[in-house]
């Protein structure tokens, strides 16, 4: 990506956290307390970490088409992934970035 383009982008998220009333994690306070405390200590808004959430999307059975993806699975790798030799990838994920609208927000927060 163009640093430039990252940078916009990265400046963006940070101007929209800070306006924002709070910030709902993925994850929980013994798990990531440190991280917690430091974007506590910069944005100065409440922080929610109310995960993990693994367990409310169980993996999707090969009959099943159910995922918590925001965007359509690319499944173009699986066929490589599947010839490898057992124990010889390594995974590494850098996080996501996911838009969703007011309303799906809110239909998350109230249920």
């Amino acid at each position: 990506m163009d640093p430039e383009k990252y940078y916009e982008l990265v400046s963006g998220l940070k101007k929209e956290t800070e306006a924002s009333h709070g910030i709902i994690f993925n994850t929980f306070e013994d798990l990531e307390g440190s991280s917690l405390a430091t974007i506590r200590q910069e944005f100065n808004i409440p922080i929610f970490p109310i995960g993990p959430f693994h367990k409310c999307f169980p993996a999707a059975s090969s009959s099943s088409s159910s995922s918590s993806s925001l965007l359509s699975q690319d499944q173009s790798c699986i066929p490589w992934l599947n010839s490898q030799a057992p124990k010889s990838v390594i995974y590494v994920s850098f996080g996501s970035i996911a838009a969703i609208s007011e309303a799906q927000f809110l239909e998350m927060a109230w249920g």
